[in-house]
């Protein structure tokens, strides 16, 4: 991140536009609404290192007629890894305290590694999924970026050497060809994980464009390192690109979204090629490079580094729910403390060599064995929260094994209301195998179908495993999902094709609230036009599902438990799908459509708080765990079943 110029003079608007650009990260960790793209902070420090990184190797080619890869790649671990291990050790030593909450501390030791092996971006790829995206977040989830300039680190200075030794006999345009290749090839695979955001954000092959482009200015400046362009036409044309640059990277700090399908498609490419025209921009001598100068910039462009790898495990630290201000005190002052601390103490001795190599390798191997030695002691004995919940999770088997209208039933009429089964030996339902109900089916049984979100995968899950031969449950929820949001399957169409292929006796919905009905067009939560937007949704779901003669049941949510709960709405405890005030709101929503309708109400939230609901109840904040989805189950079995009668 915060490369040293080393032989080459180091620019003070360089270390200026390192500030700005770790403003923009710790803003964006502070409130993503306020700065929904500082993400492309992290963009314009990969183009500064490619730049950095590039036009050392030339020079050093240019000097000695070779490059030292041994030497480079020695610069590279004094620069990058005393701190950033030190602040991993930090991370498993808190660990201890039990800060990371249990979860998240299962899985540390794993996500640790990663980040030791300069792995983590590959490691945070093959390790997302439902549950995972909603308990505490990694306090070193941000080790992606870390990890894609180690790996750009350890194949570069190779291929440029072999591409630079091609290019000897004059033949200039080897170079250029190979990094207009390595570019075509990031935006290629930008367009074939476009459909996987996460993929593409965390993915080398996706991001190392930008670092390519800082490659590419660090060829075409070859000849005045660390200088613009001599002639004044160049200089001219540098700088209109660099205004613009200026622009597109301020209103993508604004505007952007991580989650931009644009983004992958090309979008990262073009936000490089803007990064690359201002750092060639804060090359010149313009009042642009005398604004970057400004001594507090260029201070906190010096301790970025520090600055990068510390703020966010302080935030993960503080838990969610925290306000704005604090987190920006923590995020900003306290982070920069500490980072200019680790700079004087750590960072600035170790690269100036003034600590001998072997007392640095024996602090590496004790950094290493304290950090092993908190996670064994830190790491949980008992099931986590999510564990608890994960089982129930499982999408349902259907009762048939085909989609026809009739279901195959057995001559012996269904059980009387009193003989539902209890749980046998002491095995929740949600841990208890689903065993496939078609083979026991009974005359007269009641098929059930049931929409929504994971509360209703929950459901459905403990509804089958009381194995009540009265009913037949059919699962079509959609974890994290239900009315909408435009990541969502389209809900109409889907639920359309269940009520006509499975000709249901009665439909559970489960939703939390949903705050995105139409994507990114809502209105304000609470605004009489959004409840208007609801009230018809919630009309033409209820039309939708009872358009087979079914009697449709809708439940209302209970809201979701703090601390645990809040992961689920990013943290935030008010103005979400977390404020009691929204789900209120939702609930009033629910019952004026069940009115207009002849639908029936089914008030989870009150049963919840009926038995004191509780972090043993819901120990996620927001799933039942495997006593209280036991006993959900009876009660709504009973309820579905007076529904049909």
């Amino acid at each position: 991140m915060n490369e040293s110029a080393g032989s080459t003079r180091r620019l003070a608007s360089l270390d200026g536009l390192r500030g700005l650009a770790v403003m923009a990260v710790v803003l964006y960790h502070v409130d993503d609404v306020v700065a929904p793209g500082g993400f492309v902070g992290v963009d314009l420090f990969f183009v500064l290192s490619g730049y950095l990184i590039t036009t050392l190797l030339l020079v050093e080619r240019e000097r000695s007629g070779s490059i030292s890869i041994r030497g480079f790649w020695g610069r590279r671990v004094r620069r990058l890894w005393p701190l950033a291990w030190l602040t991993l050790s930090g991370i498993a030593v808190a660990s201890l305290t039990g800060v990371w909450g249990p979860d998240r501390q299962r899985s540390l030791p794993a996500e640790l590694a990663s980040a030791f092996g300069q792995v983590a971006n590959w490691y945070q790829v093959g390790h997302g999924g439902y549950v995972h995206a909603v308990v505490a977040p990694s306090p070193i989830q941000h080790f992606w970026s870390l990890a894609i300039e180690e790996q750009f680190y350890a194949v570069w200075p190779l291929l440029l050497a072999g591409v630079l030794l091609l290019s000897a006999a004059r033949q200039r345009w080897i170079v250029p060809a190979a990094l207009g290749t390595m570019a075509g090839a990031s935006v290629v695979a930008g367009w074939h994980y476009a459909a996987s955001p996460d993929r593409a954000y965390l993915g080398t092959d996706v991001r190392f464009v930008a670092l390519v482009i800082g490659a590419a200015l660090a060829w075409t400046l070859r000849n005045r390192p660390m200088e613009g362009p001599r002639h004044r036409a160049g200089r001219a044309s540098v700088a209109a690109a660099g205004s613009l640059g200026v622009i597109g990277l301020g209103v993508a700090v604004v505007a952007l979204h991580a989650d931009s399908p644009w983004l992958p498609r090309s979008g990262y490419m073009t936000v490089a090629l803007a990064g690359g025209a201002v750092v060639a921009f804060a090359l010149l001598p313009t009042a642009f490079s005398s604004a970057l100068s400004w001594k507090p910039l260029v201070g906190l462009g010096r301790i970025s580094y520090g600055v990068y790898l510390i703020h966010w495990p302080l935030l993960v630290a503080l838990g969610p729910g925290r306000s704005d201000t604090l987190r920006l005190l923590v995020g900003g002052p306290c982070t920069v403390l500490i980072a200019l601390a680790l700079h004087r103490l750590v960072e600035r001795p170790i690269i100036a060599r003034r600590i001998p190599w072997p007392r640095v390798a024996g602090a590496t191997v004790a950094v290493v064995a304290v950090s092993v030695l908190a996670l064994a002691l830190s790491v949980p004995s008992g099931r986590t929260p999510s564990e608890l919940v994960a089982a129930s999770l499982n999408p349902v088997r259907d009762p048939t094994t085909t989609s026809a209208p009739s279901v195959a039933t057995t001559s012996a009429p269904c059980p009387p209301p009193d003989a539902v089964p209890l749980p046998q030996d002491g095995i929740s339902p949600s841990e208890r195998s689903v065993a496939d109900p078609a083979a026991g089916m009974c005359h007269g049984q009641i098929k059930v179908l049931v929409v929504g979100d994971s509360t209703g995968r929950g459901a459905a899950n403990g509804l089958v495993s009381l194995g009540d031969q009265r009913i037949a449950v059919w699962d079509r929820t959609v974890l994290g999902c239900s009315f909408g949001g435009e990541k969502c399957p389209d809900w109409r169409s889907a639920w359309q094709l269940d009520v006509q292929a499975i000709h249901p006796n009665v439909v559970v919905v489960f939703s939390g609230v949903v705050s995105d009905l139409r994507g990114v067009n809502d209105s304000a939560f609470l605004s009489t036009a959004e409840s208007n937007a609801r009230a018809t949704q919630l009309d033409e779901a209820i039309g939708i599902l009872s358009s087979g003669g079914a009697k449709v049941i809708l439940t209302l949510p209970p809201v979701p438990l703090r601390p645990n709960g809040l992961f689920f709405c990013d943290g935030k405890a008010g103005n979400s799908n977390c404020d009691p005030v929204w789900v209120r709101q939702w609930s009033e929503d629910i019952r004026h459509a069940a009115s207009r309708s002849g639908s029936i109400v089914v008030d989870i939230a009150a049963w919840a708080a009926a038995r004191g609901s509780t972090l043993a109840d819901r120990p996620d904040g927001l799933h039942f765990g495997p006593t209280a989805l036991h006993d959900e189950a009876i009660w709504l079995d009973s309820q579905i079943v007076a529904a049909s009668s």
